[in-house]
């Protein structure tokens, strides 16, 4: 019984080993040595992308956004504070990033890091390139990269590309390089588990002593002659003044 318990208890051991093993190696492989998380989204064509404080302001890390389209498309990008901002979109159409997740798993075959987006007005989209309430504004043909500025957020961003064209993809990228350590740390932790479940299941039973052995499972027999017993002998008593009497004739 003790045997089938512990070779169960090897088996989840080993199981959980091998999870973490994969897990902490694709996060390791993903990160990179620089600790990079890119997050993805492909934008609904023809409505400006809004970024919000809630999603570049959310941590203190170090984040880059970048901005894909055709070589020949311009790319701008304004930024204002989040109350102007919300003035100007007020019930226009506009994309809004709301976070980021990985989907379908992180053991699957088609995972990959998202961008989650919500699609909010319904009105005609702005074009933000013809207002003047934003404290920066910049136009790029193709690809614009923006850091995030933690020191002046909040801050809204708004990227839109000219009417008929499309942002191709939008990606966020933060930076930290303890996260590919920490991502290690789960792939030698996976790797000790399971070593620890294997050798708990081909672990042997330990021989047992032949002479301890015998001693238990060898009885004594019943044709065993007992041991001879003392016997007492009666003491001798001489008695030297009782004399068979002499007889004459």
């Amino acid at each position: 019984m003790f045997t089938i318990l512990r070779r169960l208890l090897g088996v989840v051991l080993t199981l959980i080993g091998v999870a973490a093993l994969l897990f902490g190696g694709w996060f390791a492989r993903s990160l990179g040595t620089d600790g990079h998380a890119t997050f993805t989204t492909t934008p609904q064509a023809g409505l400006p992308v809004v970024i919000d404080a809630q999603t570049n302001a959310r941590t203190d890390l170090p984040l880059l956004i970048t901005a894909t389209a055709q070589d020949d498309v311009p790319i701008t990008v304004s930024i204002a504070s989040p109350s102007d901002a919300r003035a100007l979109l007020d019930e226009s159409r506009y994309v809004r990033v709301t976070g980021i997740e990985v989907r379908d798993g992180v053991l699957s075959a088609d995972r990959q890091w998202a961008l989650l987006t919500e699609t909010l007005g319904t009105g005609d989209p702005i074009t933000p390139a013809t207002a003047d309430l934003w404290r920066s504004q910049e136009t790029t043909d193709g690809t614009v990269e923006i850091e995030g500025d933690l020191e002046a957020a909040p801050e809204t961003m708004i990227l839109s590309a000219p009417d008929g064209e499309k942002i191709d993809r939008l990606t966020m990228r933060w930076t930290n390089p303890s996260w590919f350590y920490q991502a290690l740390s789960i792939v030698f932790a996976g790797l000790l588990i399971a070593l620890v479940g294997l050798a708990l299941i081909v672990r042997r039973a330990p021989a047992s002593d032949p002479e301890t052995s015998d001693r238990k499972t060898t009885g004594p027999s019943s044709s065993d002659p007992k041991p001879a017993e003392t016997q007492r002998s009666a003491p001798t008593t001489t008695d030297t003044q009782a004399t068979e009497p002499e007889t004459t004739s």
